[in-house]
């Protein structure tokens, strides 16, 4: 049997039906657990292939293949949430996932285990390994996480009269509470719907904040050369 993917230059040719109805069946069998449809779907659609192309050459999205597995009789997730396993499966591969800690709890964190060049991710695993968090305490040490990476809030005087500017973090403490998937949509539709029109001075920085959204929503941002945001 001919192999499922090819690697070029240009990205890989997408999964066979084959391959995708098989993906399809592993995902109807949750039961057996998240993590095992996680890996699976990794293996199938690595988060690290950037560019994926129908057989004939044309070009296509990741997403196009998570719609078609989602679409597999018997599975009952969307290609979101499919994307949102496979990004944990990514995250925390077999040799460092966490033993007794829920799959929910990986999954609060994933996002956050990609900072530094994947260094972050030994910290969390250190972190999930002592404390065994809930999905809910998972969820707030990420959003604590986030806090305290955010850029400096003062003039840069710290609270000893020295020039050590304060975190985000010093200034608020750390977040406890979470927002649900539903309750952004509607902050980013009213911050939207506030805005003025005017650019960020830093379009790195932008570019970066619409990662970290799609983080959060399970998506993949991706940058082409000749694109703009």
């Amino acid at each position: 049997m001919a192999k499922t993917v090819t690697t070029t230059d240009d990205g890989r040719e997408c999964p066979s039906d084959a391959a995708i109805a098989a993906a399809g069946a592993t995902v109807a069998k949750v039961g057996n657990g998240k993590f095992a449809v996680a890996y699976a779907l990794e293996i199938l659609v690595p988060r690290s292939v950037k560019h994926w192309r129908q057989r004939d050459g044309a070009k296509m999205s990741e997403k196009d293949i998570f719609q078609a597995i989602a679409a597999t009789a018997g599975v009952d997730e969307s290609a979101n949430t499919l994307i949102q396993w496979r990004n944990v499966g990514a995250a925390f591969p077999k040799a460092v996932r966490v033993e007794g800690v829920s799959f929910g709890a990986h999954k609060a964190l994933a996002p956050l285990a990609w900072k530094n060049d994947g260094a972050r991710r030994s910290q969390i695993c250190e972190w999930m390994a002592t404390n065994k968090p809930t999905e809910a305490a998972a969820a707030d040490h990420a959003k604590a996480m986030r806090l305290a990476d955010s850029p400096p809030t003062d003039d840069g005087t710290g609270t000893d009269g020295d020039d050590t500017s304060l975190s985000a973090a010093d200034v608020n403490g750390p977040a406890v509470t979470t927002i649900t998937g539903a309750e952004l949509y509607a902050l980013v539709n009213q911050a939207l719907a506030q805005h003025d029109g005017s650019e960020h001075p830093d379009g790195a920085a932008s570019k970066r904040q619409v990662e970290l959204l799609a983080a959060a929503y399970g998506w993949v941002a991706t940058r082409k050369e000749d694109a703009t945001v």
